[in-house]
């Protein structure tokens, strides 16, 4: 199923290219599989920079007028 799936896509990529034909293979061998693992410091990265997006969204939907108070 896998090879036939390959072969598709092989096909595929012939028509859009035209005239460019080359022909690869490419063996993959998984020795060990490792779950990924949210740590503490990533759970706090990826908070944060969604907390600063959110913030940038809300004071780009504010009036001009309410944007006095940014100014540095």
């Amino acid at each position: 199923m896998r090879y036939k799936l390959y072969e598709r896509a092989s096909a595929a990529r012939q028509r859009k290219f035209g005239s460019i034909k080359a022909q690869s293979a490419v063996i993959v061998r998984l020795e060990k599989r490792v779950p990924a693992e949210l740590g503490n410091a990533m759970r706090q990265r990826l908070l944060q920079e969604k907390l600063n997006r959110w913030l940038q969204e809300q004071v780009e939907q504010l009036p001009d007028r309410d944007k006095v108070w940014l100014v540095a």
